[in-house]
């Protein structure tokens, strides 16, 4: 693109909103053989539906799920007593 060129605009719908940005989520459980491990990045935000399926037998999991924006407060919490921690103990026992 030359300088005097302009980026293409694409319009949108009228009445469309603007797409809110998906923010990733990283697992903080325990590694699950053969399925995921401990600081697994889902880059959609959403739980893919094989650990969704694991989850359903181990609801603990989604707890373990966090918002990458709250990964080092919740590493953090992991470290101690307290929610997480209960959390990360219980997906320990089953796997």
């Amino acid at each position: 693109m030359s300088k005097t060129e302009k980026p293409a605009v694409v319009p949108q719908a009228a009445g469309s909103k603007a797409a809110k940005p998906v923010e990733a989520v990283v697992y903080l459980g325990p590694a699950i053989p053969k399925l995921v491990s401990h600081g697994t990045v889902f880059s959609d935000g959403k739980i893919p539906a094989y650990l969704e399926a694991r989850a359903k037998k181990i609801p603990a999991i989604r707890g373990l799920i966090v918002p990458v924006s709250r990964y080092a407060e919740a590493a953090k919490e992991l470290r101690s007593p307290g929610r997480l921690k209960t959390l990360y103990d219980a997906v320990l026992k089953e796997v």
